[in-house]
Formats: C-alpha cells, sequence, structure tokens
C-alpha cells in the first residue's frame, strides 16, 4: 500500500520535475555559464597577450583608432503594430590594434555610436594633419571571439575595398555581449535556469520530506484502534481510479496531505473545475463530518464522475453536484447533516 501510494505520488510530479529540470538547464545552456564570466569581470586584454590564449574570454579593450563602420545592424520599430521605420542597434567598425599591429572588428551599441564616431574624426584629423594620434580612446566590454559568417563577409569586403591586409583569424569583440549573448540576457536567462531547476527540485524536496509512511504512521497513532492490516486489507480491495483507491472503510489518495481518510467520516462527495490562466483542473471534493473539504485532482471530467458514483452505494453519503446541497452547506450545517448522514444514526 505504502509503495503504491508512494510511487503514484513521484509519477505524477515526475514530468514536470523533468520538463522543468530540462527548461531549467535549456535557460543555462543558452548562455554556457557565462554568469561566472560576468561575475568575474572582464580581463584586461594586454599588450603582450596573445590573442588565440585568449580567445573566448571576456576582456577589456581600449579602442584608440577606428578605421570605420563595416556593418551596420537595425531593428524595426513597432507602435501598436504599425511599422514606425528602422532604428540603429549596433555598429561594427574595423579597428587598429596598435600593439600586435593587425586589424580587429569590434560592436557597439547604437548608444555608443556618438562617441565613436568623435574618435573615429580626431583619428584622421591627427593623420591629416601628421599631429599626435589620441591618447585615450574607448573602452570596451565583451568576449573575444572569431568573427565568422556573413559578418566576416562584410568585414572582408570592407578590407578589400580599403586595400588593407586581412588575417587569416580575424577576432572580434562586441562590446557588453559575451559568446554572442546580451549581458542583461545572460543575467535573465541564468535566473530563470535556476528558478526552473529550483522549483524542480522543491517539489522532489516536498514531496520526499513528508513521506506516505509517514503520514500513515501518523494516522495510526491518532487511531490506535486501527491497524497497518487493517488498512492493507482495504487497499488491496480498494476500486483505483487514478490517484485515488476507494476501500470499503478508508480512502486511500496519492498526493493527499493526510494519505488517507475514513469513509465513515464523508458527508458529501461532488466534483468541479478550476482554471488557472490557460490550465484547468479536474477535482473531487470530498466534505467531512468535521466541516473539513479535501480536494483531488483527476486527469478527466470522466474520472471525477467515476470517482463520485463509488460513493453512492454509502447510505450516509450525499453525491452529486445539487444546488441545493451546496446551499445547505455553508448556510444551514445541521439541516445539511440532517438530510442523509444523521439518518443513519438512528
Amino acid at each position: 500500500m505504502i509503495n503504491k501510494l508512494q510511487i503514484k505520488e513521484i509519477m505524477s510530479i515526475i514530468f514536470l520535475v523533468i520538463f522543468l529540470g530540462f527548461l531549467g538547464g535549456f535557460f543555462i545552456s543558452e548562455v554556457e555559464l557565462s554568469i561566472i564570466d560576468v561575475l568575474k569581470g572582464p580581463i584586461a586584454l594586454e599588450a603582450e597577450a596573445e590573442l588565440a590564449d585568449m580567445e573566448g574570454k571576456y576582456i577589456s579593450y581600449e579602442v584608440k583608432y577606428p578605421l570605420g563602420e563595416y556593418l551596420e545592424i537595425t531593428t524595426e520599430r513597432k507602435v501598436n503594430g504599425v511599422s514606425q521605420g528602422a532604428k540603429k542597434d549596433r555598429s561594427s567598425y574595423v579597428i587598429i590594434d596598435e600593439d600586435r599591429g593587425i586589424c580587429l572588428s569590434i560592436q557597439i551599441p547604437a548608444s555608443k555610436y556618438d562617441e565613436m564616431s568623435r574618435l573615429e574624426d580626431q583619428f584622421y584629423e591627427a593623420l591629416n594633419d601628421e599631429a599626435d594620434l589620441v591618447s585615450e580612446g574607448i573602452t570596451i566590454k565583451g568576449s573575444l571571439d572569431r568573427l565568422e559568417g556573413e559578418d566576416l563577409d562584410y568585414y572582408i569586403e570592407a578590407m578589400e575595398y580599403a586595400e588593407l591586409p586581412i588575417e587569416e583569424i580575424v577576432y572580434h569583440i562586441s562590446d557588453g555581449m559575451i559568446k554572442g549573448n546580451e549581458i542583461i540576457n545572460i543575467y535573465a536567462f541564468t535566473i530563470m535556469g535556476i528558478v526552473f531547476i529550483g522549483i524542480a527540485l522543491a517539489m522532489i524536496l516536498i514531496t520526499m520530506k513528508d513521506p506516505v509512511k509517514r503520514r500513515v504512521n501518523r494516522y495510526l497513532d491518532a487511531h490506535p484502534t486501527v491497524t497497518m492490516a487493517q488498512l492493507e486489507s482495504d487497499f488491496s480491495a480498494a476500486q483505483k481510479i487514478g490517484n485515488v483507491w476507494v476501500g470499503k472503510n478508508w480512502t486511500f489518495c496519492a498526493g493527499l496531505k493526510e494519505a488517507l481518510f475514513d469513509n465513515k467520516d464523508i458527508v458529501w462527495v461532488h466534483t468541479g473545475r478550476e482554471r488557472s490562466g490557460r490550465s484547468v483542473s479536474f477535482l473531487v471534493y470530498f466534505s467531512l463530518i468535521d466541516r473539513t473539504v479535501k480536494r483531488v485532482s483527476m486527469s478527466s471530467v470522466k474520472n471525477c464522475e467515476k470517482v463520485m458514483k463509488l460513493y453512492e452505494s454509502y447510505p450516509h453519503i450525499l453525491t452529486g453536484n445539487n444546488q441545493e446541497y451546496d446551499s445547505l452547506c455553508y448556510s444551514n450545517w445541521d439541516a445539511f447533516l440532517d438530510m442523509k448522514y444523521r439518518q443513519q444514526e438512528i
């Protein structure tokens, strides 16, 4: 009995636990644990550092000599579903890495576009006037990655047009991004992943914190005239529908806080449903003599009705969704008990 009830409880949550765990893992894998890099902070790209050794790491880099923009990324603005035109989102530049004597690719958000344009103008003015080059630039922070795909094609096209040498491996730093993920998204995805995995673990802990055996023992302690053998016998002969076992003397429910209750204490059994957002729960309600109500979730309306019908043979139990029962249950408890329950005491 105990094993069957416990397994049923675990099985009732296992798919949700797996789904939540998978969802949490998906969100975390999307940002590849980049939250660790964010929390540790960027590593300054020193002049003597080899780019190959720094590949994939979250770095900070001072841009001083931008040669020009080679790619503009825009997003479409919409107001109430109506397009308001394109808006600059990010810009990619070719820059000179003076320490290594090569060109790199960087990408900045639109918020830094004006600042980068001023730096570019200052750089070319210094070249034209044969003046000292800019000593302070713009610091960007992002992972050092290889430039690939369509972005690389645009970079090569711009370099060929300017008749500049192209490195065998073109390195790229996207400001505010780590491995293609914006830092704000890294925080958001990591938090969501942790929350989903935490919920899954909490469900397991809650289920195992108060196992069926402990709940059954509490019932036996409160009812010293009842033995485990009696419960086992009643359970073995009970009719099972979903996660409910209806025995002659007791009702056993997987997932219920008490695990079981006496059929002699049941006053009324009826069905219903509850909606939460788009999901609907189908429920069987057990009203007991102490005026408590047990609610048991079922997979369908049909199963709810099957459970309810099992109690029609008990002479002291009202069954059905009669409006009169509902009204008396809350307005006149004594009259409600007189309808059927107390008649068995005569």
